[in-house]
């Protein structure tokens, strides 16, 4: 390894008075190349390209941490992360409905949250003063999470930094010393929030001893939503942070931040609060006799150490809040909801959630969303006092490739989040996925399992029936061979029919189609080929499953062959629909101002269990109209006789028909017409 010669890098608030001092030195910072590393130049927020939101309040900062890793692409380079936890309500002007900020809004902190790289001739560089992006709010403490914005930039979430000599040493000779001064310098400036109990408005500092020559990083950890550990009173409790692995050869050990190191000589360490082991950071509390809802602050170190000389590689700085709930207060268990609210501001949207202990279905290939929500009663009096539970809402048995927004675990109340999940052919079958929520003192969980179906299988679909006779009688559509693989009964419809013959003579139309039957008429045209029905059907299967199909059916021609003419000789490729419109005879007036009726079977309509049925003759002659079930099967006769030319209408007691599809069939003027209706 690399001699371990460093430098301390830290985040800086600044008293008010360089407000002016620094939006201008944002937008001209240097980022990789990193000539001018360091500007006083005057800070105007007028000029910033993005909107943003600002507060003055100094009693805002409720925890964070600040990272680093190695620029493989700069000699010295090393690219940071700052992740801040804020009081929300000191901002205002957000996206909000309530003013303040939501997910995506970009704040600044008016005493100017700067970044000093202790490197250079006056160990004095550092950023002008940092944009944050808000990643997560949490209304019901008042906690709103960000990430430190690279000067200039309204998304880069990373602040890359070259490291410089200081005097005439190198970048590698600045050292992690054991003096502060030495190592970082802030003024102690009230920044902390404060309804806490151990550090109210108390400064704040996050430092990081950072070694740019070694390829090594800083201990990266991850805390809990809003920075927030809570507790039950009159307990002892465990508390440890995920913590990335130690880099080869080094190991880790822990100590308490305390004093100038954490913000200000007045910055202490909770009493009830101590490090149970140093080598895993594992912290124990016990809570007797701590009031309830007291929030209180504490900053551990996790420092980076050689394991054969015991120098010091990195530190990390894990500054966060522990809020004491006592049980004997806190009366009501959280509990799920029926229905959820996601989103902030003027996207938020509310939504059914399904039921615990429900299942969903979702079929291979389709996206499936739904919310969750929990919330509880406890607290969230007016103006706060007292302060609502905080619920932590947690998932496991998520499928892979599940999502959820916002990301858990989180905390607020009510709590809520969104799964998002497009299940592969690998997937199919149940999955349960179990969402737990707790106010430190109750817990309830709420399976929700996910059924994933599979389509139906439409590639072996036969008609019952391949070929018709050619008799001018309407014969009926089944469709068998479809499948299912999961087992599920398929419910077939038809959709559509084409032919590759034009509706001519003989009945019309030469399909039918009603509700999801169909029926075909057994004709074709004089002298054809034969005539060639395809038939659209989709297969569905209750779950949300399902596939689309076609099958043919033929009415041969006299030498019983049966050519599909579709794409041929003019006949379109997709053939004609077979469904109609019915031609009829033009006719022309006969003298001036009088025009004769067309031939038509104009409207057929069903009320109180009669049936209705207007139609329309183009001269005097005999008429036919009869009504048939799907069958073929003659069930009354509405009209038979001689009538005059014009308009008339018939009345037929239809009220026996059991539900299904009829035809009502027209003959008159040498032609046939046929209209279908569903009897419900």
């Amino acid at each position: 390894m690399m001699a371990l010669d460093s430098t301390q890098f830290v985040v800086r608030r600044c008293s008010a008075f360089l407000l002016l001092m620094m939006v201008a030195a944002a937008l001209s910072w240097a980022a990789p190349g990193y000539a001018d590393q360091s500007s006083d130049a005057p800070f105007d927020l007028n000029s910033v390209p993005f909107h943003f939101t600002q507060t003055g309040d100094l009693d805002d900062f409720r925890g964070g941490t600040l990272t680093w890793e190695p620029d493989p692409s700069v000699i010295n380079g090393v690219i940071f992360t700052l992740k801040v936890t804020w009081t929300r309500s000191d901002f205002k002007g957000g996206s909000d409905t309530d003013g303040f900020p939501c997910p995506g809004d970009i704040v600044f902190n008016s005493t100017g949250t700067q970044l000093f790289f202790a490197d250079g001739p006056a160990r004095n560089n550092h950023t002008p003063g940092l944009f944050f992006l808000v990643t997560s709010i949490d209304k019901a403490s008042d906690l709103m999470e960000s990430v430190a914005l690279r000067p200039g930039s309204a998304t880069q979430t990373t602040i890359p930094y070259k490291f410089v000599g200081t005097g005439a040493t190198s970048p590698c000779n600045n050292g992690c010393r054991s003096a502060l001064s030495q190592r970082v310098h802030i003024g102690p400036v009230g920044n902390r929030f404060q309804e806490q109990e151990n550090n109210p408005s108390k400064g704040w500092r996050l430092g990081t001893c950072v070694t740019p020559c070694t390829g090594d990083r800083s201990p990266v950890a991850t805390l809990p939503p809003g920075s927030l550990v809570r507790l039950a009173s009159g307990q002892l409790s465990k508390i440890s942070f995920q913590i990335s692995d130690p880099d080869p050869g080094t190991h880790y050990e822990f100590r308490q931040g305390l004093f100038n190191e954490a913000g200000g000589q007045f910055v202490n360490w909770p009493i009830w609060l101590r490090i149970q082991d140093s080598a895993t950071g594992v912290l124990e509390a016990n809570t007797t006799g701590v009031a309830d809802r007291t929030n209180w602050s504490a900053q551990l170190i996790c420092e980076e150490i050689t394991d054969d000389t015991e120098a010091l590689v990195s530190s990390a700085a894990i500054d966060f809040t522990l809020q004491v709930i006592d049980c004997g207060i806190n009366g009501h268990g959280p509990s799920f909801d029926a229905t959820a609210s996601l989103g902030c501001g003027t996207g938020t949207t509310s939504a059914d959630a399904p039921a615990c202990g429900s299942t969903v279905n979702v079929t291979v290939g389709h996206q499936l969303c739904f919310p969750v929500q929990a919330s509880d009663v406890d607290g969230g009096g007016p103006y706060g006092i007292p302060e609502a539970d905080q619920l932590s809402l947690s998932a496991s048995g998520l499928p892979a490739g599940a999502t959820l927004d916002p990301a858990l675990p989180r905390v607020t109340n009510p709590v809520s989040t969104q799964l998002c999940w497009t299940p592969t052919l690998a997937d199919a079958g149940d999955h349960v996925v179990t969402f737990s929520v707790d106010d430190v003192c109750h817990n309830s969980s709420c399976d929700i399992t996910i059924h994933v179906n599979r389509d139906p299988d439409c590639s072996q679909a036969q008609p019952q029936l391949h070929t018709l006779p050619n008799n001018h009688h309407y014969f009926p559509v089944h469709i068998d061979g479809v499948t299912d693989p999961d087992g599920d009964p398929v419910t077939i419809c038809i959709t559509g029919v084409t032919s590759d013959e034009t509706i001519a003579s003989g009945v019309c139309p030469d399909a039918i189609v009603g509700g999801c039957s169909a029926s075909l008429a057994g004709e074709r045209n004089s002298g054809s080929n034969g005539r060639v029905y395809v038939v659209s059907f989709t297969a569905t299967d209750g779950k949300g499953g399902s596939c689309n199909g076609t099958v043919t059916t033929c009415v041969p021609a006299s030498n019983l062959s049966c050519t599909d003419d579709r794409g041929v000789g003019g006949v379109p490729a997709g053939g004609y629909d077979a469904t109609g419109p019915c031609p009829g005879p033009t006719v022309q007036p006969e003298s001036q101002g009088q025009v004769v009726a067309t031939l038509g079977l104009n409207a057929v309509r069903v009320s109180g269990g009669l049936t209705t049925v207007e139609y329309s003759l183009p001269s005097d002659g005999d008429v036919m109209i009869a009504v048939f079930d799907i069958a073929g099967r003659r069930m009354g006769t509405l009209v038979s006789g001689r009538q005059t030319a014009g308009s008339h209408q018939a009345t037929w007691n239809s009220g026996g028909l059991s539900r299904g599809i009829y035809y009502y069939r027209m003959q008159a003027a040498g032609r046939t017409l046929t209209r279908s209706i569903y009897m419900k």
